[in-house]
């Protein structure tokens, strides 16, 4: 039996469920699919959705699709009702060759697009669809107005260690009414102890991306290719927590030192005082790369703009944020700056 169900039947489904309160159970909502549209004949979508940069009227929406079928784009839609009874966006996101990369023989793409012209302090949701099959569904809010003086409530997090644990705060956070989420860095650890069934006393499940390389005492699994860093963001996000997180509420993100590498300075000396087998010019523009394609996150490039920008290693990120009259967020860059 197909699990896809048509969109007469999705609005139905949906309507009911909508009734019952804003947590919607994506479980309700996951097996929707589009209909009508001409783009990629099929794919999955194994690793969620997230939005991110909220503004008063914008959006970033990423996901990654798995197995694609067939040429075209990928579309996604937005409505303000959890059973899509209404589409008030759309938008088609064209899949190119910078798209492409292939894990263990697959091959996936990644699908980033910035939405504009919504309300202000709005709640939407959101899904991506090829010609015959759907992602889960989403939902994000639009920021508060600068003259609101409505109450913030907001989660954070930062250094989420795939191999140490199974992000149960995720799960609790999930649970919660935020606004919004903010990531304050390491949303990957671009070296692992392998886990489990690695080196790791205490490791709970495996990380064996990238090469082996020796550091100290112990041998790590170390990621160096771009391949090597996107497949670090699928298998962070392989996580059903880390998913439903995501699914829930829109973020605000910077990085740390492991979206790059363990300890790395920006700054004075050739490489941040790090060993040269680190090969830590090359790891930094994989690094910032797979950053910015993986996570719905703002670039700001100064004076230098797109691929020149990342190959120089300057990729601007520190801003700050306004969500209503009294909530000014600042988000810092402490690593590309930094010296020893």
């Amino acid at each position: 039996m197909s699990s896809h169900i048509s969109r007469r039947r999705f609005v139905v489904a949906g309507s009911a469920a909508t009734a019952a309160g804003i947590l919607v159970p994506n479980s309700v909502l996951q097996n929707a699919t589009a209909g009508g549209f001409v783009g990629l004949r099929s794919g999955s979508f194994p690793y969620g959705v997230a939005s991110g940069e909220p503004t008063t009227t914008d959006i970033t929406l990423i996901t990654t699709i798995a197995d694609p079928e067939g040429t075209g784009g990928v579309q996604v839609e937005l409505s303000k009702s959890a059973g899509f009874a209404t589409v008030v966006k759309t938008a088609t996101i064209p899949i190119t060759d910078a798209n492409i990369y292939v894990v263990g023989g697959q091959a996936r793409y990644s699908v980033k697009t910035k939405i504009t012209g919504l309300s202000p302090y709005t709640q939407y949701y959101y899904r991506f669809a090829t010609s015959t099959s759907n992602s889960r569904v989403g939902r994000f809010r639009t920021a508060l107005p600068a003259t609101s003086t409505q109450a913030v409530k907001y989660g954070f997090f930062s250094c989420q260690d795939y191999t140490f644990g199974y992000f149960n705060a995720h799960k609790a956070m999930a649970t919660e009414d935020f606004d919004f989420v903010i990531n304050l860095g390491d949303y990957i650890y671009a070296e692992s102890y392998h886990g489990a069934s690695g080196a790791s006393p205490t490791g709970v499940r495996d990380d064996g991306i990238g090469e082996d390389v020796v550091y100290g005492s112990g041998t790590y699994k170390v990621a160096k290719t771009l391949d090597d860093y996107r497949a670090k963001y699928d298998l962070y996000r392989s996580d059903p927590n880390l998913q439903e997180m995501h699914a829930n509420f829109a973020m605000y993100s910077t990085w740390d030192d492991h979206e790059v590498m363990d300890n790395y300075a920006g700054g004075a000396g050739a490489n941040g005082g790090l060993p040269a087998e680190r090969d830590y010019a090359t790891r930094k523009v994989n690094g910032y790369k797979a950053f910015f394609e993986k996570m719905p996150t703002a670039k700001i490039t100064t004076p230098l703009s797109g691929q020149a920008a990342i190959a120089s290693g300057e990729s601007r990120i520190y801003r700050n944020v306004r969500y209503g009259k009294h909530v000014e967020i600042f988000l810092l860059d402490q690593r590309q700056y930094r010296q020893d």
